[in-house]
Formats: structure tokens, C-alpha cells, sequence
């Protein structure tokens, strides 16, 4: 399989040869030929968020682990244990967005 998502054409592959074949944009990708155009501020801009997220969701997992300390203590009530515990859920699901958002980039 190509890094473009098509599969290479042949008689055992089911797809017609007769076909012109895909082009490869993977050569156009390359980081060192983005310059600092669109493309690579794009890129920088999946970079840092993915790292953003990252730290925010590790910060998370220490605030809901005290957080659960706090609450077998009887220091914080289940709400607040609750509220920490979503807070963490939300910010897990952001990181794995942010982390299937630079996915295909890093691919390439």
C-alpha cells in the first residue's frame, strides 16, 4: 500500500492495470521542502498542540490520582472527585485527538 491509501495494481491485487498509476504526494511532503509556507505552519501547529495535550493530560492523571487520595481521606467530596475525574476523561480524549490529527502527517 502506498503512503496516498491505493493499493498497487497487479493481477492478484483485483485492480485493473490498464489504470494510470496513483501518484505519490509523499515526495511533496517532505519537511524539508514545506519552506514556511501554509503546510508547515500547519504542521508546527499539530506539533504543539499534540504536545499541549500531552502535558495537559499527564497533569490531569496527577490531579485525579491526588484528587482520589484526597477523597479515601474524606478531604473532597464525590462531585469534586467527579468533576476532576471527567476533567481528566475530556482531556485523555483531546491528546488522542490531537495525537490521531498529526498521525497521516508523520507518516509521510
Amino acid at each position: 500500500m502506498l503512503a496516498t491509501g491505493f493499493h498497487q495494481r497487479g493481477s492478484d491485487s483485483g485492480i485493473p492495470s490498464s489504470l494510470p498509476p496513483p501518484v505519490d504526494f509523499s515526495k511533496y511532503a517532505a519537511k524539508e521542502l514545506l519552506g514556511d509556507g501554509e503546510a508547515k505552519q500547519k504542521l508546527r501547529e499539530l506539533e504543539r498542540c499534540g504536545a499541549d495535550c500531552s502535558k495537559r493530560t499527564a497533569t490531569g492523571a496527577v490531579d485525579a490520582r491526588g484528587n482520589q487520595r484526597l477523597f479515601d481521606k474524606d478531604f473532597v467530596t464525590k462531585i469534586e472527585l467527579e468533576r476532576d475525574q471527567l476533567t481528566y476523561d475530556k482531556q485523555r480524549a483531546q491528546s488522542k485527538k490531537g495525537r490521531h490529527r498529526l498521525e497521516p502527517v508523520r507518516q509521510i
